[in-house]
């Protein structure tokens, strides 16, 4: 933590940010290096494969997100789309990506939906994905490449 708030471009961001929260510096640095990255939600509810139709993450880190990609592929890997999800409302954690491209599989069985995200200061990333066999979320959070 020392070293991250070293660096002045560091510093600055965690300075600025614990103005906003209004808690020191350090333990927000502190609290940065030791978690926090999450993507609590892949919602396709709202998708039917239709160009369009919207898919809703919620992606958080106790300093913030700033970077939400999106990507569709089939069972056999094949990349049907990707994209780059938009926050709604500055540092709310609520992300939307639109789809582009209209698709005719099953959107559960034929094809898979995966959601990367980069926080602001480390670097590493989550991966979320939604299964095709088991329709369930898993959460896959490298850590061993935290530069602080």
């Amino acid at each position: 933590m020392k070293l991250a708030l070293a660096d002045p471009v560091k510093r600055e961001f965690y300075e600025t940010v614990s103005k906003e929260k209004d808690i020191p510096a350090f333990p927000l640095a502190v609290g940065d290096y030791l978690g926090g990255l999450s993507i609590d939600l892949l919602d396709l509810d709202s998708y039917h494969g239709k160009v369009g139709d919207l898919i809703v993450i919620c992606a958080v880190d106790n300093v913030g997100v700033v970077d939400v990609d999106v990507e569709h592929t089939s069972i056999n890997g094949t990349n049907i789309e990707k994209g780059k999800a938009m926050e709604v409302g500055a540092r709310s954690g609520n992300w939307m990506c639109t789809a582009t491209i209209l698709w005719h599989g099953d959107r559960m069985s034929s094809s898979r939906w995966s959601a990367s995200i980069a926080p602001r200061i480390k670097h590493s990333t989550a991966i979320i994905r939604l299964s095709n066999r088991t329709k369930s979320i898993a959460l896959i959070v490298p850590i061993g490449d935290r530069q602080q």
